[in-house]
């Protein structure tokens, strides 16, 4: 498996265990105090003609639409989301209207990739909007740097100059 690989199904792992942990907050006092108490007759017929109160959903903002994708089916039912960047419009690029930046404040969150994947356009929308809650991803991973990011491609190149290996192929290009 390729290292890009393995780092897309952390970062979805780790998007899944930590939308799980939230939404399970998320359930009503009202739900938890009756669950909590022994079953009376009396109990049992409140609860069947008591009809269950609508759960307010989470508003939510994800910075591309495989983020959206990922938070609406952990969420489901709990959670409204829409994406900042349309689908088929590269994130690195991208630079939201003032629509879209008008939309988010009435976001509960914001979840976004992090590393750097959305551009500038992320990093001004965050110092502008202090109020907002960003679940950046990338924090919740370690990065594992490819081998080829690690040294300069100049280098092997000036190296193998050095070294002169195809001297003796140069007679036949003659």
């Amino acid at each position: 498996m390729s290292r890009n690989f393995l780092g897309r199904l952390t970062l979805s792992a780790i998007l899944s265990i930590f939308l799980v942990i939230a939404l399970t907050g998320c359930g009503s006092e009202k739900e938890s105090e009756l669950s909590q108490q022994q079953p009376t007759a009396t109990t049992v017929a409140t609860v069947a003609t008591e009809s269950k109160p609508e759960v307010e959903k989470l508003t939510l903002k994800a910075t591309t639409p495989i983020l959206t994708d990922w938070v609406r089916n952990i969420g489901g039912a709990r959670v409204e989301v829409e994406s900042l960047v349309p689908y088929g419009i590269n994130p690195h690029g991208y630079q939201p209207g003032a629509k879209t930046l008008g939309e988010l404040t009435n976001a509960d969150g914001v979840f976004l990739v992090g590393l750097g994947y959305e551009g500038l356009w992320l990093t001004k929308l965050i110092e502008n909007n202090k109020d907002l809650s960003f679940i950046d991803l990338g924090e919740a991973i370690e990065v594992i740097h490819d081998e080829h990011d690690e040294h300069d491609e100049h280098d092997e190149h000036d190296e193998h100059d050095e070294h002169d290996e195809h001297d003796e192929h140069d007679e036949h290009d003659e």
